[in-house]
């Protein structure tokens, strides 16, 4: 029996599902400015970044003892060149039979001397390549690519540092991934009217991308090591990019705030590289559509350059005072805040009076009065980056 009339019975290539073209809120598309640092980094990868602020002595003491083996391997290879020089001349001379101390009469030598002296020979040249090769790599990771060129480049140690580790084992399409999927599992229960999505949130605290990746980030950890030190088994320094990065702050050409505490991921061609930026709060949000033109819309872009503007004005206000230093501390503390489980569930006025009481701590701390510094910024206590309600619902 014939098909019927206007029936398909060819098989119909499978067309692949198109990609999310949605990322996670917590991420944002980055300032055109920092468009020669992203040239660096490599879009699978996972990156951190932030400023060190770590006294310069301390700085120096710890790279110099860091530098210790790199110089004592260099020492090394130098004394083994220079005592193993002539014997190789001496080798290649025999090999070209011409005159020399490594020239063996086998006609007058024993199978015995013979025997030793190419086993001797064949350990030395083992020996040497082993330590040419381990040496020779360890110097040019260690000064043409690593710290030695960083602080070559740098001109030495700075008040300001940008940090930028890149993760060992993570990568940025499973944190992408990880943090999209809470975001739905969290958003489905207040759908359904239900309270399952916070428990749901909580439980999963301990293994999440969103509770794991911060903890690189946090003000205890930046406050206990200097960038340097910050090489481990998750997390290795990537001193080129460290170095485009330091030359844009040096130059003015992007606002420190670009590399404070913040998560670097690559999120496809349509957004390209997208930040984290959990130490300033008021980052806009990818949720917010381009063609939305609501009151609420426009309202959240009033309170985000509202928020930039009170970030400058505290910036200049703490440099005023020879406390820049408490800038970097303050974003630390946003983030800490802002990125700590639970801190979700938390309502506006209870995530305000946490940040209050760190602030007044921080300053304390540095040896400021933190009201009489409020009272010279415009809006008091609300000019303070982070401390506005608005922000927070």
């Amino acid at each position: 029996m014939p098909p019927k009339q206007g029936r398909n019975t060819s098989f119909k290539k499978a067309q692949p599902k198109p990609a999310s073209s949605t990322i996670p809120s917590a991420f944002h598309p980055t300032a055109p400015s920092t468009a020669p640092f992203q040239s660096n980094l490599k879009p699978g990868s996972l990156y951190l970044t932030h400023i060190d602020t770590h006294s310069p002595a301390e700085k120096r003491n710890i790279f110099i003892l860091s530098l210790l083996p790199n110089a004592l391997a260099v020492l090394v290879l130098a004394w083994r060149i220079r005592s193993a020089y002539p014997t190789y001349i001496s080798l290649v001379a025999a090999s070209l039979a011409l005159p020399s101390a490594a020239t063996v009469d086998i006609e007058q030598s024993t199978w015995a001397n013979i025997a030793s002296e190419t086993l001797w020979r064949t350990a030395m040249l083992t020996c040497d390549l082993v330590l040419v090769t381990a040496a020779w790599k360890w110097v040019v990771g260690a000064f043409v690519s690593g710290p030695g060129y960083w602080r070559w480049k740098l001109g030495g140690v700075k008040e300001r540092e940008v940090v930028v580790r890149m993760a060992k084992t993570l990568k940025s399409d499973d944190v992408l991934k990880d943090l999209k999927e809470e975001e739905e599992a969290e958003q489905k229960p207040k759908q359904l009217g239900t309270g399952v999505g916070t428990e749901k949130r909580d439980a999963r605290s301990v293994s999440s991308s969103k509770d794991i990746v911060p903890r690189g980030l946090s003000p205890s950890y930046l406050r206990s090591k200097t960038g340097y030190l910050m090489q481990d088994r998750e997390w290795a320094l990537d001193f080129p990019a460290m170095v485009t990065a330091h030359l844009l702050l040096d130059s003015s050409a992007v606002s420190p705030t670009e590399f404070g505490p913040r998560v670097w991921a690559y999120c496809g061609e349509a957004h390209g590289w997208c930040v984290w930026d959990v130490g300033n709060v008021a980052a806009p949000s990818s949720k917010v559509a381009s063609n939305d033109t609501s009151i609420a819309s426009r309202r959240r872009e009033e309170i985000e350059e509202d928020a930039r503007r009170k970030m400058r004005q505290f910036e200049t206000r703490v440099s005023a005072i020879g406390h820049e230093d408490l800038f970097f501390r303050w974003l630390e503390v946003l983030h800490y805040e802002s990125s700590r489980p639970g801190a979700n569930s938390w309502a506006p006025q209870e995530k305000k009076d946490n940040l209050l009481s760190s602030a007044k701590e921080l300053f304390t701390d540095h040896g400021v009065d933190f009201e009489q510094f409020v009272a010279g910024l415009e809006g008091g206590i609300s000019g303070v980056p982070g401390l506005a309600e608005e922000i927070w619902q």
